[in-house]
C-alpha cells in the first residue's frame, strides 16, 4: 500500500492591531494569535495515520494497529498590554 503523505501539521498566524486606533482605546499593544496542529493529511494510505509507526506489513495487505488519529489541536490567544 502506498504510504506516501503530505501533512500540514503545525500552522501558527498572528496580527498586531493598529497602535494609533489602540491608543485611542488606553490600549498599548493588541496581538490576535490562532494556532493549529494536525490540521490536514492528505494520502491515499487506508488506515488511520500514515505517520504511524504502530502499522505492520504482512503478507495480506498490512494491519494499521493505531487505536486513534492524532488529535487535531486548535488555539487562540490575545495578549493585551495597557
Amino acid at each position: 500500500e502506498d504510504g506516501g503523505f503530505v501533512k500540514l501539521k503545525n500552522v501558527s498566524l498572528s496580527y498586531d492591531f493598529n497602535q494609533s486606533f489602540l491608543k485611542k482605546a488606553g490600549i498599548e499593544n493588541l496581538r490576535l494569535s490562532v494556532a493549529g496542529s494536525n490540521i490536514v493529511t492528505f494520502s491515499k494510505y487506508k488506515g488511520l495515520d500514515p505517520e504511524s509507526s504502530s502499522s505492520i506489513s504482512l503478507l495480506s495487505g498490512g494491519l494499521d494497529l493505531t487505536p486513534y488519529p492524532p488529535a487535531r489541536l486548535y488555539s487562540l490567544s490575545l495578549q493585551l498590554t495597557f
